[in-house]
């Protein structure tokens, strides 16, 4: 008997963790009426060791949400877990899986968008690089003898030694601050002089709609407000909407209403007024989805303004050594047109 097309196997399956496919085939499993060991033995082909290991676990008396939780990918794990308090296991598996495959395609168009400027602008400093400890002096010294001032070939190569240096300090330092911001204590510091400094940017913009994103995600799912709150203020991997939700649920708790609380300075001013009236319409989902897509087509504006300026860099630097070796080049023949 042929398993439908929605549980088939994945072709290389994890040893260690779930891949998504096998989580989504085991939601629809689920949802068909079959109770979580069914599920699981329906996939043991996917690898009988693996799956024999999280039932055994269960038949020996072990939380089969405990257990189940311990063999998902991190990020699907970490909302799983603030999920799996308020909702039942297959349907805090499913918002974990959406919510993970919203928060993916985000990520993904920024990678479509910046991947090819992003490389272009790094080959050329790396072609700049190359070029000027290899390929420079060479250069020089073969022009010296057509000509005897090379001043401003040096002046150039200093002025070219002095760039290198720059970029690659500016570089070590985007490293030094990134692994010094991947603490989440040291991610919502810089968050905080962030807003301090920019009342107005695309990371306010971003994070706004991830918040609302998970919110509406938790609506979808017949979740209270103050739950939805509560399991986006427990997201371990997202010290930032965990940070944003802490501060919505204080104000709540100070008994301001929907629109005072969503009106602080770490969220986007607009996000207040839009799920206001959306609570006021009660077209809540449908307002939600709206304020996204406005933010997905000023999210990829945004990319393709960067992407520009990233290109006309590169363009920029490899124009400039083209133009100069051919000056270089040109010596010789300006020195033999001098003789004739």
């Amino acid at each position: 008997m042929r398993l439908p097309k929605a549980i088939s196997i994945p072709k290389k399956p994890s040893k260690t963790l779930f891949e998504l496919s096998a989580l989504e085939n085991i939601v629809d499993l689920l949802k068909a009426g079959l109770s979580l060991s069914q599920s699981l033995n329906l996939l043991g082909s996917y690898d009988d060791k693996f799956v024999g290991n999280i039932i055994k676990r269960m038949q020996k008396g072990e939380n089969a949400k405990e257990v189940f939780g311990d063999f998902l990918p991190r990020n699907i794990r970490s909302y799983y877990e603030a999920l799996i308090s308020y909702l039942s296991f297959g349907d805090a598996l499913e918002l974990a899986i959406n919510t993970f495959k919203k928060e993916r395609s985000l990520k993904e168009q920024l990678i479509k968008d910046l991947a090819y400027p992003l490389g272009m602008l790094g080959f050329s400093l790396l072609g700049i690089y190359f070029f000027n400890i290899a390929a420079f002096e060479p250069l020089i010294m073969s022009v010296s003898q057509f000509q005897s001032d090379l001043s401003a070939l040096y002046i150039f190569k200093n002025a070219l030694d002095i760039f290198i240096n720059i970029v690659f300090g500016f570089i070590a330092l985007l490293l030094l601050m990134g692994l010094y911001y991947k603490r989440p204590s040291h991610k919502v510091r810089a968050y905080i002089l962030l807003v301090k400094h920019l009342k107005d940017s695309i990371i306010k913009d971003y994070l706004s709609s991830r918040f609302v994103m998970y919110l509406s995600e938790c609506h979808k799912s017949g979740l209270k407000t103050k739950d939805s709150i509560s399991i986006l203020k427990s997201l371990k991997s997202e010290p930032l909407i965990s940070f944003i939700a802490f501060h919505v649920e204080e104000a709540f708790l100070k008994g301001k209403s929907y629109d005072e609380a969503l009106s602080n300075p770490f969220l986007d001013k607009k996000l207040a007024k839009v799920i206001n009236i959306a609570l006021l319409s009660g077209k809540f989902d449908v307002m939600i989805e709206n304020y996204l897509k406005a933010f997905r087509i000023r999210f990829k504006k945004c990319c393709k303004k960067y992407a520009k300026i990233l290109q006309i860099i590169s363009y920029v630097i490899i124009g400039i050594i083209i133009v100069f070796v051919y000056q270089i080049l040109f010596i010789p023949m300006s020195a033999i047109g001098g003789l004739t």
